[in-house]
């Protein structure tokens, strides 16, 4: 959990612009050691995910680009 946690910032601060953010080298480190099964227990190759009904909040869109690439 930790690992994640740490990841996901570095990735989130990247997003956002900060030169504290991971880089391109660490960010494919991150995707094959912490996103990787992510994606996979969601069958591995999701290409598009469709949100139907209400608005997605802007931190599950974060998560969702951050996780899923």
């Amino acid at each position: 959990k930790k690992l994640f946690d740490f990841a996901y910032k570095r990735n989130l601060a990247a997003i956002e612009g900060s030169w504290f953010g991971s880089w391109a080298p660490e960010r494919m480190i991150w995707d094959n050691i912490i996103y990787k099964p992510i994606r996979a227990m969601l069958g591995g190759r999701v290409r598009f995910v469709l949100c139907g009904g209400a608005p997605l909040s802007s931190d599950t869109q974060r998560f969702m680009n951050i996780c899923l690439g």
